[in-house]
């Protein structure tokens, strides 16, 4: 027994040196500070050529989306030539938070303009038609 005290007492006894030097730990900070500048060198890059390429598209997305502005513009013009007026108007709804040109903003407004003064026409008329029929009616 007193054997194994005396063996105990003495593996207390020793210490272990640390396996990780000072500079070992400053090698490894310089490492992956370096590894970190890399990547944020590579993210900085990805953004840059995702932002040029959303500039490259732009162009074209705005062309896409006045092209297709004009498609109901077209449609609502040909509305309009068959006096279908309720049709044209519900047409131009569709233009609803799209960006016009001036010039296409200024041939909606017109349409507009026309179709509420045709309606207001067409009221007035079966509304004389129908004064016409009730007074025609009591003879």
């Amino acid at each position: 027994m007193l054997g194994a005290a005396l063996a105990w007492t003495a593996g207390c006894g020793k210490k272990e040196e640390p396996t990780t030097t000072v500079e070992d730990t400053q090698k490894a900070a310089d490492t992956v500070a370096g590894e970190m500048e890399k990547t944020a060198d590579t993210a900085k890059a990805a953004a840059e050529k995702a932002a040029g390429e959303v500039k490259e598209q732009a162009p074209s997305a705005v062309a896409a989306a006045s092209a297709k502005a004009q498609e109901v513009i077209d449609k609502a013009k040909s509305l309009v030539g068959e006096n279908k007026y309720q049709d044209a108007l519900t047409a131009l709804q569709g233009l609803a938070g799209m960006k016009l040109s001036d010039e296409q903003q200024k041939i909606v407004d017109g349409l507009k303009k026309q179709i509420q003064d045709a309606l207001a026409k067409k009221a007035a008329s079966e509304a004389t038609s129908a004064a016409g029929n009730v007074l025609g009616g009591e003879k």
